[in-house]
This record gives structure tokens, C-alpha cells and sequence, in this order.
């Protein structure tokens, strides 16, 4: 997870950063680079115990095999290095982009998550829920990669990404494995993906749609839940104050037809 950032030094807070390195040990500390630590410093606000803790946890995570994975020795350090399983459910029922930035050089990822919703009794006799959650890992790793990029390219720190969520189809009643889904993917972000999300946008948004996003805040930080809002079918001027129309997929209103 070390980056080759451009020399970037976060001069105030260099001493907490010191001081966290001498909490965690070598070894734990020799695999987080200075931005990475401070993304654990920042949704700590600045709380050294509390802080320390969540990268041990995250450490431990980091180096161990994931759930159904163990056969081929899959961490979630090393997951980029393997290939994707269930190709033909995701495919087929878990449809997502990484594609384009905002203004500000942020990547963005677009997910028909209504979809998979829609599909989720078809989904589940293809993957299980462990599964599901590994694939939210690698996304979550290949996001790194695209903030890496965009760092390198723009020639200033870029560490968070956008994640547009299209709810259009959304199950009225969500499964209950779905549920779990859920509940999973925001504990992962939470405890070893923190504060990575610039926004959060939800489009297409179906009328009963507030009653599983309150479900889903209960597992979420004000901190996330402050960068997140939700539109219906009215989304595309909102998505225009931020990034540009050749950035947002033709299907969405955009002009980019990749």
C-alpha cells in the first residue's frame, strides 16, 4: 500500500505521525506510507489510542486470508494479483465502472446497484455474501490505484474517490443476505478504508429508498454520512456542478459512450 507520492509532506502532522509510527511497531509501520496513516489519523480526529487501534485491527486484516479465498492464499494485500471470480454474475447482475474524474482530479466509480438489488435471489445462488465482500475489496484496491494515477498525473495528492450508486430497480424488500451485504461492505470502508470517499451520490433513488438508507446510517460515521446525498431522476444537474458531461456515462445523461 506504500504510494510513490510526489515528496508530499504533511508538515502538520508530522509529529503525530511520528509518534503513531512508534505505537504500531516496524512492522506494521513499514506498511503504511505517510498518507495512508493519515487517513487513520483524520477519522480518529487526531485520537492516538483510538487511532493505533484501528490500524492493529487494520493490520491484522490486511495480512490475512480472506473468507473462501484461503485455497488460493488471497489477502486483501495482495487480492490485485489474483484473478476475479463469479466473471459471469458480476457481469450479469453487479454491472459497475470505474470510469472518469471529477474537477477537482477525483475518480469516480458508478454502480447499478438496483440491479444487483433487483437480482439479489440470483445473485446469492452464485456467490455468497463472503464472496460479494471480497469483490468490494478489490474495488476498494483498484480505487487506490485510480487515486495513485490521477496523483501522478496531476502532480498533487489526490486520495479520494467518488462513488455514484444508480438505485434505479431497487427491491422494495431487500433480502436478507442482502441486508448483510450491506451492513459488511460499510463496516469494511469504516474500519480499513477510512476516509478514502469524497461524495457518495445516490441517483434514481426510488420513494421508499430513505427507509433502507436509514437502515444502512445505522453502520455508518457522521463523517461518511455527511458526504452523501440522495437524488431521484432529477440527478444530472447535481452531477454537472461537479465534473464535466464527457465524464459521465451516456446512460446517465452524460456524452461518454465507454
Amino acid at each position: 500500500i506504500r504510494s510513490k507520492s510526489i515528496g508530499i509532506f504533511w508538515t502538520w502532522g508530522g509529529a503525530l505521525i511520528a509518534t503513531v509510527r512508534l505505537e504500531i511497531g516496524e512492522e506494521v509501520s513499514n506498511s503504511l506510507d505517510d498518507l495512508h496513516l493519515q487517513r487513520f489519523i483524520t477519522s480518529n480526529s487526531s485520537n492516538l489510542p483510538k487511532t493505533v487501534a484501528q490500524i492493529r485491527k487494520w493490520f491484522v486484516w490486511w495480512t490475512a486470508l480472506l473468507p473462501e479465498e484461503e485455497d488460493r492464499g488471497v489477502t486483501p494485500c495482495n487480492i490485485l494479483q489474483f484473478d476475479v471470480k463469479n466473471t459471469d454474475c458480476i457481469l450479469e447482475y453487479m454491472k459497475h465502472s470505474f470510469m472518469g474524474v471529477d474537477r477537482e482530479g477525483h475518480p469516480i466509480y458508478w454502480e447499478k446497484q438496483g440491479e444487483c438489488s433487483a437480482n439479489f435471489s440470483k445473485v446469492k445462488k452464485q456467490m455468497s455474501v463472503d464472496a460479494m465482500v471480497n469483490l468490494h475489496i478489490r474495488q476498494e484496491r483498484l480505487l487506490d490505484l485510480c487515486c495513485a494515477h490521477q496523483t501522478e498525473r496531476l502532480g498533487k495528492h489526490v486520495g479520494k474517490h467518488i462513488k455514484i450508486a444508480d438505485m434505479k430497480g431497487m427491491s422494495m424488500v431487500p433480502d436478507k443476505n442482502e441486508l448483510d451485504y450491506i451492513q459488511r461492505m460499510i463496516e469494511t470502508d469504516e474500519d480499513y478504508f477510512p476516509d478514502v470517499m469524497h461524495r457518495l451520490i445516490f441517483i434514481n433513488a426510488p420513494w421508499y429508498f430513505p427507509t433502507l438508507f436509514n437502515v444502512m446510517k445505522v453502520f455508518m460515521s457522521e463523517k461518511v454520512t455527511s458526504k452523501i446525498t440522495v437524488h431521484s431522476t432529477d440527478f444530472l444537474p447535481k452531477l454537472l456542478e461537479f465534473m464535466d458531461s464527457d465524464q459521465i456515462p451516456v446512460c446517465f445523461g452524460g456524452t461518454h459512450e465507454g
